[in-house]
C-alpha cells in the first residue's frame, strides 16, 4: 500500500483535513470539506494551483522544491485565518510533508490542514493541540514514526482492533485513561475495557451493517467514504475496576490491496477514538439536580406565597367586611372618617399582597392572558373614574384624550391592560402636587398593519419629574428613584416592575420620558400593546357568555386595584346622532378638558365651540347668532362660576381673577343671552354642589371625569328633550355605553345604608346554605345575605353541610374551601356524587369562597364540581351579582 493511502486513512480516521499536490503544485486530491479552508469555499479545488486556492503558499515554491529534493522533510504555516461566509472566521495550520515512496514517481506532497478555530477560543485546548501539531510535524520523518507519534500525541484515546476485536494499536492517552501498560492491552480483546461485553458486538454490527448498505456501490473509487459513526457513549472499566464513561467515535478501515469483491471477505480494522466524559456527565447530573432543587425551591416559594395569601386574606376579609358593615350604620362624621381610613388602609394592604403575588407568578411565567372583547372607551373611563376622587382631592385635573381613528372594540386581556394603567395613573397622581394628569390613547404609527392594531397609551403628568440618571432604576422590583421617595410618597416600587413584565407578556413595549418641560418637571410613561380589532361591532355577545366573561374579569380585577366591580366586556352599537344640529359652547380654561369634552360632543354629532373667558364667550355667542346658528347650550367649568367660592380652598380663590368669577351672570346680563341654558361641570369632590347649582338656574350638571353617558344625559335634560328623546337617552345609556358602570366614589354612611337596604326581588327569600368555619366571616357573609334579602343557614364544616342538605331545599351553597373535618372540595365531590346517583336530576348551585388567589385554586374549585368562584375578601355587591347571575341560569335550565 502506498504511504499516501495509509496517511489519508489515518488522517480521515482522526478527522484531519488534507490536500495532495504534485510537482506542478496542482491539487490532485483532498479530504471532504477542505475547500471550506480555501478562498473558494463553494467550489471544487481539485486541479487548481495550490497558490490560487491557498494564497498563503505564495512564495513557498523553494520550500516545496526542497521537500521534493529531500532537503526538507516538512514545513508548517501556523495561525492562518480565513473569513468564511458560511462558518465565520476559521483558524487553521498548514503542515507540508512528502511521502516516502519506493517509487519516486509515486511521491506526493501532503498538506495537512488542522482546524484550530476551537483552539483559538480555548487556551487549554490551544496548548494541547499545539503539542499535537508539534509531535505531528516531528513524526513526518518516517512513516512508522509518523504514525506512532500521531497516535501517541492524541489527547483522545485511540484504539485499533482487527475485525475480531483484538487490540493491535493503542496510544498513550488510552493507556492513561484505562490504567494499563502497553503490553497488557496488545493482542487482547477490547471486551476487557467494556463494562458490557455486548457493546463490542453492537459496535461491529453497526459498522458492518452500514458497510452492507453501501455494498452495492462499493468500489476502489469510493473507498474514502467508509462507514463510521460518532459519539457513542459506552460504559468502560479501568484496570482498577473503576467505571469510566467514554464517548467513542468508530471508523472501519479496509485493506484495499485485497482483490476480493465481497466486503465481508476483505481485511478490515476498527479504529476507536474515545474521550472521557465522566466528569462532563457528572456536571450534567449536578446541573440537573440543581435545576430540580431550584424548581422545588420555586414550588416552595409558590406554596409559601399561596399559604401566606390565604392566611392574610382571611383576616383581611374580616377587616374590610366589618368595615363595610360599619359604614352602613349610623355614624357621626369622625367615626365615618375613621372607618373610611381603616377601609382605605385595608385596600392598600390587599393591593400590596396582590402585587407580590402577581410578581411571583410573572417571575415563574405562570401568569396566563385571557383574551376577551372589550370597549376601549369604556375601559379608559373606568380608569379615570377610579382615580377621579384621589386626583380631584389634590386639585388635579384628570382627562383621557382619544385619537380620532381608534376602533371602539378590541380583543385582548382587558384586566391586564387595566392593571398597567392603574399602576401608571396611580403613580402619576402620587408624584404630582399641582397641574393635571393626561392619558393619551393613539395608534402606534411605527406599525402600519391593521391587524393586529398597535395602540400607544401615554400617562403624562406635571409632577416632580425623574432625572435621566435615575431612570435606569425604574421598572425594578422594590426599587425607587431615591431612598427618600418611599418616605415622602410611600409605595414599594412593585407597580412599575409588574407593569413592565405584563407589557412584555402581552408582546408590547414600555418606556418613560422625563422631564417633559424646560423646568425639569413632568413625566410621560408610555406603553405600546397589540390588539385584535373585534369586527363584530353591531351585535351583542351571548348574554350567558357575556356574564361569565365579566364575572371572571371581576374576580381578577379585584386583585389589582380596589374592591369595586367593573363590568366592561359588553359590546355596543353605533351611537345615535342625538345632538345633530346642536351648537354647544364649552367654557373651560383647561385645554385638555376641552379636548376631552369635544371628543364626546363630536361623537354625538354636535358642533362644538370653545372659550376660556368672558370676552371669548361673548364673541363666540354673537358670531354664532350672526351666522344663523345660535348656541343652544353652554357647558361651563364650575370654577368659572360663583360656585368657585364654595370650594373652601383659598388657594383656588386666590388664583381666580375677577373676569372668571360668576361668568354665567356676566353673560346673562346681556339681554340677548338671558334665557341661554347653562350646564355646570363639577369635579367629583364637589358633587354636593349639584343641587345648589340646579336651584340657582343651571339646567343640569356633569360630574368629572368626563364620560359620554353622563354628558349626553345632562345635555338632553338641559335642552328639555321630548319623551322620545328621553327614551332614546335611556336606550343609548344601556346600549351605546353598555351596562351601567359602578362608580368607585366613596359614599357617605347614609348613602351606603340606603343602598344596602335595597333588595333584588329575584333574591328575596332565596334559600342559601353558608359553609364557613371562621366566625368573623360568618357574621359578614350572613349580614350581606340578610341585607340582600336571602334566607341563610350556617354550617361550620363539610359534614354539617351534608347533614343539612336533606332537611331543606337550598337554592345555593356558599362553600368555604378550607374547613375542618371535611373541606369544601371533598364536600362538593360528595354532593355531586349523591346527585349523580339520585333520580331527581336536581343539581344545586355551589359557589366557592376562598382566600386562595391563584388561578390554579379557581381551576381546582371548578374541577371538584363547583359552579363559580369568589376570592376573599368578598364584597356585598360582588356577592349579590353572583347570586343574581346563577339564579338566572337556574331559571333558564328550568325553562
Amino acid at each position: 500500500m502506498k504511504q499516501s493511502h495509509i496517511l489519508k486513512k489515518l488522517l480521515t480516521a482522526s478527522d484531519r483535513s488534507f490536500i495532495i499536490i504534485n510537482r506542478n503544485l496542482t491539487i490532485t486530491d483532498s479530504s471532504i470539506g477542505v475547500e471550506n479552508f480555501s478562498v473558494y469555499p463553494d467550489a471544487k479545488i481539485i486541479d487548481r494551483d495550490i497558490r490560487e486556492a491557498f494564497p498563503e503558499t505564495i512564495g513557498l515554491e523553494d520550500i516545496f522544491q526542497k521537500i521534493w529534493d529531500h532537503q526538507l522533510t516538512s514545513f508548517e504555516i501556523k495561525g492562518v485565518c480565513r473569513d468564511n461566509d458560511n462558518y465565520g472566521s476559521l483558524y487553521f495550520d498548514f503542515y507540508i510533508i512528502a511521502t516516502n515512496e519506493i517509487n519516486e514517481a509515486d511521491k506526493e506532497i501532503i498538506i495537512c490542514i488542522e482546524d484550530t478555530t476551537e483552539i483559538m477560543m480555548m487556551s487549554q485546548t490551544l496548548l494541547q493541540r499545539a503539542n499535537e501539531a508539534e509531535l505531528l510535524s516531528n513524526a513526518l520523518l518516517q512513516s512508522k514514526e509518523y504514525i506512532d507519534k500521531i497516535i501517541s500525541a492524541m489527547a483522545d484515546a485511540l484504539i485499533v482492533t482487527n475485525h475480531q476485536g483484538i487490540i493491535k494499536t493503542v496510544n498513550k492517552a488510552a493507556l492513561n485513561l484505562f490504567g494499563y501498560k502497553h503490553h497488557e492491552l496488545i493482542n487482547k480483546s477490547i471486551e476487557i475495557l467494556f463494562k458490557d461485553t455486548v457493546q463490542m458486538e453492537i459496535v461491529h454490527c453497526k459498522c458492518l451493517g452500514m458497510s452492507l448498505h453501501n455494498q452495492v456501490t462499493y468500489s476502489y473509487k469510493n473507498r474514502d467514504n467508509q462507514p463510521d459513526f460518532n459519539n457513542i457513549e459506552i460504559l468502560c472499566v479501568s484496570k482498577k475496576s473503576e467505571e469510566i464513561l467514554v464517548s467513542f467515535s468508530c471508523a472501519t478501515i479496509f485493506d484495499y490491496h485485497s482483490e476480493l469483491d465481497n466486503i465481508f471477505d476483505k481485511e478490515y480494522s476498527f479504529v476507536y477514538i474515545g474521550r472521557n466524559i465522566t466528569e462532563i456527565k457528572l456536571k450534567e447530573q449536578a446541573l440537573i439536580k440543581a435545576k430540580q432543587e431550584a424548581e422545588k425551591s420555586a414550588q416552595a416559594k409558590s406554596y409559601f406565597l399561596a399559604n401566606m395569601s390565604h392566611e392574610i386574606r382571611t383576616p383581611m376579609n374580616g377587616v374590610l367586611g366589618m368595615t363595610e358593615l360599619l359604614l352602613g350604620t349610623n355614624l357621626d362624621q369622625i367615626q365615618t372618617e375613621y372607618a373610611e381610613n381603616i377601609q382605605l388602609s385595608g385596600n392598600l394592604l390587599l393591593s400590596l399582597i396582590n402585587r407580590i403575588l402577581d410578581l411571583s407568578k410573572l417571575e415563574q411565567q405562570k401568569l396566563e392572558l385571557e383574551l376577551t372583547s372589550f370597549n376601549l372607551e369604556e375601559c379608559m373611563e373606568i380608569i379615570t373614574e377610579l382615580f377621579a376622587l384621589q386626583a380631584h382631592s389634590k386639585d388635579l385635573e384628570i382627562n383621557v384624550i382619544f385619537a380620532e381613528d381608534l376602533p371602539s372594540f378590541l380583543i385582548g386581556d382587558v384586566v391586564r391592560l387595566k392593571q398597567i394603567l392603574i399602576n401608571l395613573v396611580g403613580n402619576a397622581i402620587k408624584f404630582t402636587n399641582s397641574g393635571e394628569i393626561l392619558v393619551l390613547v393613539e395608534r402606534d404609527r411605527t406599525f402600519t398593519q391593521d391587524s393586529p392594531i398597535h395602540l400607544k397609551f401615554s400617562v403624562i403628568d406635571t409632577g416632580i419629574g425623574i432625572p435621566i440618571e435615575d431612570q435606569p432604576k425604574l421598572f425594578q422590583p422594590f426599587s425607587q428613584v431615591e431612598a427618600s421617595t418611599n418616605r415622602r410618597f410611600g409605595g414599594t416600587g412593585l407597580g412599575l416592575a409588574i407593569s413592565k413584565q405584563l407589557v412584555q407578556l402581552m408582546d408590547g413595549e414600555i418606556g418613560v420620558s422625563s422631564p417633559i418641560t424646560d423646568d425639569g418637571k413632568g413625566t410621560n410613561f408610555w406603553f405600546q400593546l397589540p390588539f385584535t380589532v373585534d369586527s363584530n361591532l353591531n351585535s351583542f355577545p351571548n348574554p350567558e357568555h357575556k356574564h361569565q366573561s365579566d364575572h371572571q374579569n371581576d374576580h381578577q380585577s379585584q386583585q389589582y386595584s380596589t374592591n369595586y366591580l367593573v363590568n366592561s366586556s359588553a359590546k355596543q352599537v353605533e351611537p345615535t346622532k342625538l345632538l345633530t344640529d346642536k351648537h354647544i359652547l364649552v367654557i373651560d380654561t383647561n385645554t385638555n378638558s376641552h379636548l376631552a369634552m369635544q371628543y364626546y360632543l363630536s361623537k354625538f354629532n354636535a358642533t362644538v365651540y370653545r372659550a376660556s373667558n368672558y370676552l371669548e364667550a361673548i364673541t363666540c355667542l354673537d358670531s354664532c347668532n350672526s351666522d344663523g346658528h345660535p348656541i343652544n347650550l353652554v357647558l361651563i367649568d364650575w370654577q368659572l362660576t360663583s360656585f368657585g367660592d364654595l370650594n373652601h380652598k383659598s388657594s383656588i380663590d386666590s388664583h381666580k381673577n375677577d373676569s372668571h368669577k360668576n361668568l354665567v351672570s356676566q353673560i346673562r346680563q346681556q339681554v340677548r343671552f338671558a334665557t341661554l341654558p347653562f350646564v355646570i361641570v363639577l369635579r367629583s369632590d364637589h358633587q354636593q354642589l349639584a343641587h345648589q347649582a340646579i336651584a340657582s338656574g343651571f339646567k343640569a350638571h356633569i360630574v368629572k371625569p368626563l364620560k359620554g353617558q353622563r354628558i349626553l344625559k345632562a345635555i338632553l335634560t338641559a335642552l328639555d328633550a321630548s319623551k322620545s328623546s328621553n327614551k332614546a337617552t335611556h336606550e343609548l345609556t344601556h346600549t351605546a355605553f353598555c351596562k351601567p358602570i359602578h362608580v368607585p366614589v366613596r359614599e357617605s354612611s347614609s348613602n351606603i345604608h340606603s343602598l344596602s337596604s335595597t333588595q333584588n326581588d329575584e333574591l328575596k327569600n332565596l334559600q342559601v346554605l353558608l359553609a364557613e368555619d371562621n366566625v368573623v366571616n360568618q357574621k359578614i357573609t350572613l349580614s350581606y345575605l340578610s341585607q340582600i334579602g336571602c334566607q341563610a343557614d350556617l354550617a361550620e364544616n363539610g359534614e354539617q353541610v351534608l347533614q343539612l342538605l336533606p332537611t331543606k331545599n337550598y337554592d345555593i351553597i356558599l362553600m368555604d374551601c378550607q374547613m375542618p373535618l371535611l373541606d369544601g372540595y371533598a364536600t362538593t365531590r360528595a354532593i355531586r356524587q349523591a346527585e349523580a346517583q339520585s333520580s331527581s336530576g336536581n343539581r344545586i348551585m355551589i359557589i366557592a369562597m376562598t382566600a386562595n388567589a391563584f388561578k390554579e385554586d379557581r381551576d381546582r374549585c371548578l374541577e371538584s364540581g363547583m359552579n363559580d368562584y369568589l376570592s376573599k375578601p368578598i364584597r356585598k355587591k360582588q356577592l349579590q351579582e353572583t347570586l343574581e347571575y346563577w339564579m338566572a341560569q337556574r331559571k333558564k335550565l328550568e325553562i
